[in-house]
């Protein structure tokens, strides 16, 4: 008798607390939902005079450039920070700018060169640096040998030199230990009133013999 009454207890007990546990679900699921955030992404700003003005969200900082009538301008530079990415504010004259002077900026490109170098390899070499002229880079160049081959070294840049004196500019010769160093930079552009001046000088030439 006693084992019926304690079984009936604990299957009342067990309903109880089911229950109970459904109740607190229902409760749960009538609570609204909470929003979860969206995440914004954080930029550093800068002004037009180079000044920091602090992390914005990025949203904020468009709205800011657009009220401004200014354009809003991604800047990797260190002094503006490494961990958040730096966006700075921009007339239309500053970008133009800022874009020609990475468009006119030179690539750099290191060329080393043995000086038992074959004249078929060494014609290669000098056609490619003729390639990277026209793509306006810069040529470090290196011949290297050892204490007995100072003549082949000379004689390879003299060899160079010759082939490329119509399209180029070598500059900064320089022997270090057993290397001759040097640069080779793209022909300088003739500027406006030089070729004016030789347009004249043959139009003056051409009335003389006329």
């Amino acid at each position: 008798m006693f084992r019926v009454l304690n079984c009936l207890r604990r299957v009342n007990h067990l309903r109880c607390n089911i229950s109970t546990v459904n109740a607190l679900r229902c409760e749960e699921k009538k609570k609204p939902k909470k929003k979860v955030s969206e995440t914004v992404e954080l930029v550093t700003l800068v002004d037009t005079n180079d000044k920091i003005l602090g992390l914005k969200p990025k949203p904020e900082t468009e709205k800011l450039a657009r009220k401004l009538n200014l354009l809003l301008e991604r800047v990797d530079d260190p002094k503006y920070g490494k961990i958040y990415p730096a966006y700075k504010l921009m007339t239309k004259d500053e970008l133009l700018k800022a874009e020609t002077k990475t468009s006119t900026a030179r690539t750099l490109k290191k060329l080393p060169i043995n000086c038992r170098i074959s004249e078929h390899d060494l014609k290669t070499k000098v056609q490619t640096i003729q390639k990277w002229l026209t793509k306006n880079c810069e040529v470090h160049v290196a011949i290297t040998g050892n204490q007995e081959s100072a003549a082949s070294i000379k004689a390879t840049f003299e060899s160079m030199q010759g082939q490329l004196k119509d399209v180029s500019r070598i500059i900064d010769v320089r022997q270090k230990e057993h290397a001759l160093k040097f640069i080779v930079l793209p022909p300088k552009i003739p500027s406006t009133n030089k070729k004016e001046k030789i347009v004249e000088s043959k139009s003056g030439k051409d009335k003389d013999s006329s």
